[in-house]
């Protein structure tokens, strides 16, 4: 039976793969450090800013979203984030 230190043990590690995931492209960190700097921003708001496409920005930051490190507001169809690392 698993202890609470074997719990504790497990989160950390996935949260450790969780952040590693999120950051493994480098267009994740920019368009974490855009939103760390403007607090939300639609993809193509971000796409202009970031000289990406709107399709490439639109992808990472739902990468970020299923990661736990954004969130995606569907009335405004922006994203804001970063959300802080638990841990």
């Amino acid at each position: 039976m698993a202890t609470e230190s074997d719990r504790k043990q497990l989160a950390a590690r996935k949260a450790q793969h969780q952040l590693h995931k999120a950051l493994s492209h480098e267009l994740r960190v920019d368009i974490l450090t855009f939103l760390s700097e403007r607090s939300t921003g639609s993809a193509s708001e971000m796409a202009r800013k970031l000289g990406e496409s709107i399709k490439q920005v639109s992808h990472h930051a739902q990468q970020l979203v299923k990661y736990g490190f954004a969130d995606v507001l569907r009335s405004a169809k922006s994203v804001k984030g970063p959300r802080p690392i638990k841990g």
